[in-house]
């Protein structure tokens, strides 16, 4: 029965939802990613767009330019807790050099 189908993929595809690009949902869990552009070495706050209940796992990668390979360019570090993050949906981040940064987050929504 066509009519069982549709509203079986209907259920499916709210169950699934994937927003900008950067935000994608299956049910409660949500992975978020978040592009830092390159900025002055240091800390640096980047928002956080999903209305996380519990995160689980961050990461965290750092685009130098290719062909650096001074170590003291490759530090990157997230600062504080998670329970802060979902507070205050924001995170922290230590950057030893000017380079971009990504940070994927999983957690609950």
């Amino acid at each position: 029965n066509s009519t069982v189908f549709v509203n079986k993929f209907s259920t499916v595809e709210n169950f699934i939802k994937v927003k900008n690009n950067k935000i994608f949902t299956i049910g409660n869990i949500c992975i978020e990613t978040i592009n830092c552009t390159p900025n002055i070495a240091g800390v640096r706050t980047a928002n956080i767009e999903s209305d996380f209940k519990n995160i689980f796992s961050i990461f965290l990668t750092g685009y130098i330019t290719e062909g650096q390979t001074q170590e003291n360019l490759m530090r990157q570090v997230v600062h504080g807790y998670y329970s802060k993050m979902v507070e205050t949906k924001q995170v922290k981040i230590y950057a030893s050099g000017t380079q971009s940064l990504e940070l994927t987050i999983i957690g609950s929504i």
